[in-house]
């Protein structure tokens, strides 16, 4: 299993050694920074903060691309559709929400958040292209790739033994089949691997009941400890006036 960057600096770190130039930096920067903004609060059904499968999606897509825009692409693919998971206060997508992106990092990068978000997808589409001749276009292989690395970062770290119900079936050997024979039909040898090890790690996971999650989606945490009132903010905010000053 190849090793994959779970944080900003970690994925920065990642892209220097692939030889990303100090722009595409900024770039990754950027996608960060939104990322970060959209997605703060929210959690996935592993109890895992949701930035962090953006990060990894990112890294896994940079292993396989070393493209810049793809590699931004999968940090914000789910920018299209953070509202859909449980308890969202989030939006759904707007003109000028596109718009931001669009100025930000580029349309070349909106257009395929866009296209990526219209794209079916499941294990029976995966099988479907798994025929390499019905891939029309650039464009279709990008966006299938893009899918594969999100799919295989859904199951990283035996994820799917950490929730109950789903699509994942455990005890079946069949289980993700049509991921690695898309990715072999595409020729990501390496990241057929990794699929594989993943899923043989989901299946060997047998964890106790109060371990697993009871979230079945993405959700958004609204039961947070040790919230301030505003008095106390105010009071935050000039303690950490003073100590600055007294420096």
């Amino acid at each position: 299993m190849r090793v994959y960057a779970l944080n900003y600096q970690q994925l920065i770190r990642q892209a220097i050694q692939e030889g990303f130039a100090n722009a595409e930096l900024s770039q990754l920067a950027t996608a960060y920074d939104l990322g970060r903004r959209m997605t703060d609060g929210l959690y996935r059904k592993q109890n895992v903060p949701f930035i962090c499968h953006l990060v990894r999606t990112g890294s896994i897509v940079m292993r396989e691309t070393r493209d810049p825009t793809s590699v931004v692409v999968g940090m914000l693919h789910a920018a299209f559709f953070l509202h859909v998971f449980h308890d969202s206060t989030r939006r759904g997508p707007r003109a000028s929400d596109r718009e931001l992106i669009r100025i930000r990092l580029g349309a070349d990068v909106e257009e395929l958040i866009h296209e990526y978000s219209q794209f079916s997808w499941n294990a029976s589409v995966a099988a479907y292209w798994a025929d390499s001749s019905r891939v029309p276009d650039e464009t279709t292989r990008r966006i299938l790739i893009l899918r594969l690395c999100d799919e295989l970062e859904d199951h990283l770290d035996g994820a799917e033994a950490f929730v109950s119900g789903g699509d994942f079936r455990a005890g079946d050997p069949s289980y993700g089949s049509e991921y690695i024979a898309l990715t072999h039909a595409l020729g990501l040898a390496e990241l057929a691997d990794d699929f594989k090890e993943a899923l043989e790690i989901n299946q060997e996971l047998n964890l106790p009941a109060d371990i697993v999650s009871e979230h079945t989606s993405s959700f958004e945490c609204r039961d947070r400890l040790m919230g301030a009132n505003w008095i106390e903010r105010v009071g935050s905010r000039l303690r950490r006036f003073r100590m600055k000053h007294a420096r």
